[in-house]
């Protein structure tokens, strides 16, 4: 019989070589990556900015500002939308009193267009307004379920959709968007976007009613970057969507609360001419404004009825020199700032 020995065998020895160390460094650095990629950039969330702790000031002055309640002329009667034509003059969605008002770049009224009914130039409810690059004003009719389209003058061109949820038709559609020759929609009541050509043709929609990738609950703001992406601010979810022309979904940007990067009821989103996003945090009384890259850039504005304070910003559009004209639909008055001043 063989002796045994008195020691247990000792386990065997594993060589880690400078290779061995290589490969489990790589196979542990792959996995990690795998995981990161699954959960976040499949999911589109790159593009999407961080809440931070400290919120930044845009460097911005305010300028003037024009309104009041009523329905004498430079009045309103909770304006919603607006736009910005060649010579940098708004033009202003006056949603109760059924009208759209332009003014210069300082806030002397110029001439209105619009009564309330359901025909032709008629409006009920006027909300998003867009001016085209050959100066024609693309107005939602948000009440009777249409887009008119004026001349800059302010005269009736034509327009188009009926109530419905067929092609081409609208449930309380909200804003607008012109980018080349297409021109986007927000369907609100229908939870999609339609796209069209400039003459009200039907090309193609997306969306339906939820909280995922893709989906919405009352899409509202809309605008489009120097790419050619669709950004929309999904009101009820509280958060901003991005997506192809084609309307394929790529990334979404914030989700609801106070802190910079986040959001409460977003409405009225614009990009500047260096493609910075601007976005009225309606709920929260501020703007909020976001780089290039979609990363947190600054914010100005809170709660009140002084110069410089909110109540329900709801849209924005960009004048010449660095301007910017805010609808501050609640204190009945569009306010103006100076973004260039220091």
């Amino acid at each position: 019989m063989p002796e045994l020995d008195p020691q247990p065998p000792s386990p065997p020895k594993i060589d880690l070589t400078f290779m061995n160390v290589l490969i489990l460094f790589l196979a542990v650095f792959l996995l990690g990556f795998g995981a990161y990629y699954f959960f976040f950039a499949k999911a589109g969330r790159f593009s999407g900015s961080r809440p931070s702790s400290k919120p930044a000031s845009v460097s911005c002055r305010f300028e003037s500002s024009w309104g009041g309640e009523g329905g004498d002329n430079g009045q309103f009667r909770e304006p919603i939308g607006v736009a910005v034509d060649a010579k940098g003059f708004p033009l202003v969605t006056d949603w109760h009193n059924c009208r759209v008002q332009k003014f210069d770049s300082w806030g002397s009224f110029q001439f209105s267009f619009g009564t309330c009914g359901d025909q032709s130039g008629q409006f009920n409810t006027p909300l998003g307004i867009a001016v085209g690059g050959d100066g024609a004003i693309y107005v939602v009719d948000s009440g009777n379920s249409r887009v008119q389209k004026f001349d800059p003058s302010g005269a009736f061109l034509s327009q188009w959709g009926t109530p419905g949820q067929g092609d081409g038709q609208f449930n309380k559609p909200h804003d607008i968007a012109i980018h080349g020759d297409g021109v986007y929609v927000t369907d609100q009541w229908n939870h999609r976007i339609e796209k069209f050509d400039t003459g009200g043709n039907y090309l193609l929609q997306w969306g339906s009613l939820g909280g995922r990738d893709g989906q919405f609950n009352w899409p509202v703001g809309i605008d489009v970057n120097k790419a050619g992406e669709v950004f929309v601010s999904d009101f009820n979810n509280n958060r901003i969507e991005r997506f192809d022309g084609a309307g394929q979904f790529l990334s979404v940007l914030g989700e609801r609360g106070s802190s910079p990067g986040q959001f409460e009821h977003p409405q009225g989103l614009k990009f500047d001419a260096q493609d910075n996003l601007f976005v009225a945090d309606d709920g929260n009384n501020r703007i909020q404004v976001f780089g290039p890259d979609l990363g947190f850039e600054g914010q100005w504005g809170d709660s009140g009825n002084q110069k410089g304070q909110f109540n329900r910003p709801t849209a924005l559009a960009f004048g010449p020199g660095g301007s910017v004209f805010v609808v501050d639909a609640e204190n009945h008055r569009v306010q103006k700032f100076d973004l260039a001043a220091p």
